[in-house]
């Protein structure tokens, strides 16, 4: 075998992967969200670190890792669209694969070498290989992410089913030509779910049920941000029903799945307290509108009551509830950062 060989051997053993490092105000976990993708088992990497603005140290700790010839950082002065941010990142990309990581998340050793292992086993029509991770409490524990769906091959119709659970977000490894045929919508700030949505039109997902990835719980995650979280959901299965590749046959699926996040939304503000009553009313309304089915149950039966007596009492019974429960009346973010 000649040495041309072994590079081309080389090479196809160890792809480049392209890690996206997104930032904003991280400061305390930044450092290690970065160390943790430097010393990967896995090494072919570059590391693309995006900072949308930050007015925290998080800047200056990124600078610390620009001697890494593998580092390029996007030097944001103000705050912007994530989609927009992350599109530009995914350009910047010239790996065969991308990873994707937040700044307050880190990776397991191992990620990116286990998943590129599972990849030299697969085709060129599988575009996704994810897994399940864990929850770092703000007590310091490590739990299992219980709501990472363990889907395999075409998996369209099982992502849509809400009830099922997700996609860890940061848990995947994704061959580059998703993310160049799928780009985020840039008219949203977020996009999250509909992302792989996209990436399922097209391409296979590979399950693998090792955990490779924590993701932090703190007071400003973003899936406190309830209210935009359900408009982005929602935005993105009404989107994803008008591509050409869309089967028709699964808008009743996706409807259904709009119905539910609406549905859980309304509950989940009623279960916090929080006093957004005119939102619970119209989440309600509209959930029972696509799919009636989700209320055949107690809480079905709580939303359409609130749906219907008027606002003020609604308000006045949510109000004294917060005083007998106050443990209940939990955070909820109006926004993300903008």
């Amino acid at each position: 075998m000649t040495q041309a060989d072994n590079c081309i051997n080389k090479a196809e053993d160890q792809p480049l992967v392209s890690v996206i490092i997104m930032s904003y105000n991280q400061d305390l976990y930044i450092e290690q969200a970065i160390t943790s993708v430097i010393e990967q088992t896995y090494q072919n990497l570059e590391i693309i670190i995006s900072d949308n603005g930050s007015t925290d140290q998080s800047k200056s700790i990124i600078q610390k890792f620009l001697s890494d010839p593998r580092v390029r950082f996007l030097d944001y002065l103000e705050n912007g669209y994530i989609t927009k941010r992350q599109n530009a990142a995914a350009h910047q990309a010239s790996g065969e694969f991308v990873s994707l990581l937040y700044g307050d998340d880190y990776y397991l050793p191992s990620k990116i070498s286990n998943q590129i292992k599972i990849f030299h086993n697969l085709d060129e029509t599988w575009g996704v290989v994810h897994g399940p991770g864990y929850m770092l409490t703000k007590s310091g524990s490590q739990v299992l992410d219980t709501d990472s769906i363990p889907v395999n091959g075409f998996c369209l119709q099982e992502l849509l089913d809400w009830r099922k659970g997700f996609i860890n977000p940061i848990a995947p490894l994704v061959r580059a030509s998703c993310y160049n045929k799928y780009l985020s919508y840039e008219e949203i700030f977020t996009e999250g779910e509909g992302l792989f949505l996209k990436f399922a039109l097209e391409y296979k997902f590979y399950y693998h049920q090792n955990p490779e990835v924590v993701m932090r719980y703190h007071d400003n995650n973003m899936g406190k941000a309830i209210l935009k979280n359900n408009k982005i959901y929602v935005y993105g299965l009404e989107r994803i029903q008008t591509f050409k590749n869309f089967p028709s046959s699964l808008i009743s699926n996706a409807n259904q799945s709009i119905a539910f996040q609406q549905f859980n939304t309304a509950i989940t503000l009623v279960r916090y307290l929080n006093a957004e009553i005119n939102e619970i009313s119209e989440l309600t309304k509209s959930a029972f509108r696509l799919d009636k089915r989700n209320f055949f149950s107690l809480s079905g039966i709580l939303l359409a009551i609130i749906a219907v007596i008027p606002n003020a009492l609604t308000k006045s019974i949510f109000s004294i509830l917060r005083k007998i429960f106050p443990q209940n009346n939990a955070p909820i973010l109006d926004d993300y950062y903008l």
